[in-house]
């Protein structure tokens, strides 16, 4: 949590630093958000916040290209998964395929 409008982003924890930047892009109302590694580095509370901030973008129906290498991450919040290996699609997974 910013505590004034004066604080640099580097000073705040990485915790706070991923929810700064993913508030700044969800202000822009977009239709489609990019999250690349978005808990990587960051305490649990923390990460608890950015899954409830992924689950509230899911029931507002924005689409959401989740990138991760963290496989609970996955089965946590996603509908479907795309593996990639050597920048090609190897597989396709819908929700109840993924464990």
């Amino acid at each position: 949590v910013v505590r004034s409008m004066d604080e640099v982003l580097a000073s705040l924890s990485g915790g706070n630093q991923q929810k700064v930047v993913l508030a700044k892009y969800l202000a822009c109302n977009p239709k489609i958000i990019i999250l690349d590694e978005p808990t990587r580095g960051i305490d649990a509370k923390a990460r608890l916040e950015v899954y409830e901030t992924i689950e509230k973008m899911k029931r507002e129906g924005l689409a959401i290209l989740l990138i991760s290498s963290d496989i609970e991450e996955i089965v946590q919040l996603v509908n479907r998964v795309y593996v990639m290996r050597n920048g090609q699609f190897v597989s396709h997974l819908e929700k109840e395929q993924i464990n």
